[in-house]
């Protein structure tokens, strides 16, 4: 049940990023809310890698695994191209992008360590004063 919190908290967010990229997008005007309620694209890397997933097999330590090495991934990705990004305006969202997905890192990487029954880094200070 936490877990599911973690992903509906990092569903809300990933929401708010999309707002940020839309903000500075300078293409052909498109409508916000149907751009964010459209089904992801068939050839989309996440949607393929879910279908190699045996459904009776994921569990969500499985899916947390996957989800810790997509942020992983996807953050490199982002400050990849930002490195490559002259629009200052631009370049920024990808960085604040690549931050808070650090941030989502560390979550899932929390609530994992407490599926797992372990002491996460984070909480070393709470263990530590008790």
């Amino acid at each position: 049940a936490e877990a599911k919190k973690v992903f509906e908290l990092l569903a809300r967010e990933e929401r708010e990023h999309a707002e940020w990229f839309y903000n500075v997008y300078k293409g052909d005007p498109i409508d916000f809310e149907a751009f964010i309620n459209a089904p992801p694209a068939a050839d989309s890397e996440w949607i393929a890698d879910l279908n190699t997933i045996k459904e009776a097999d994921f569990n969500e330590r499985k899916a947390m695994e996957m989800a810790l090495a997509k942020e992983r991934q996807l953050a490199d990705k982002l400050r990849a191209l930002s490195e490559r990004i002259e629009d200052e305006e631009v370049r920024k969202v990808f960085e604040q992008n690549a931050k808070s997905t650090d941030h989502h890192f560390q979550l899932i990487e929390s609530e994992f360590a407490r599926l797992m029954g372990m002491v996460h880094e984070t909480d070393i200070d709470t263990f530590v004063r008790e």
